[in-house]
């Protein structure tokens, strides 16, 4: 049980990692830092949003849209962290 709530958690931590990196890219695009011509960061942009576009469409069914910004990153970072207290909760009943 632990192993898996271990796996989990480690699953957690790389998906707001790939969230916070997908969020850099696009303000380096969107600030002209680097340019989407080149064809490793529409690679690295292509990967990203392929990564987590299954969980922001989840969530977009949810979260209005407000502007032009969208929330929907910082929302499923949010459950994450949830979900990862979660699993520290469950470690600590398990290991007793």
């Amino acid at each position: 049980m632990q192993t898996l709530i271990q796996i989990l958690y480690f699953l957690s931590d790389l998906a707001i990692w790939v969230i916070i990196g997908q969020g850099i890219l696009s303000w380096l695009i969107a600030f002209n830092v680097v340019n989407r011509s080149n064809d490793f960061v529409r690679q690295v942009e292509v990967v990203l949003n392929a990564l987590t576009e299954p969980l922001y469409r989840r969530l977009r069914r949810f979260i209005p849209p407000a502007g032009h910004v969208d929330l929907t990153p910082m929302a499923a970072i949010v459950l994450l962290i949830i979900l990862q207290i979660v699993l520290r909760n469950l470690a600590v009943s398990a290991a007793i």
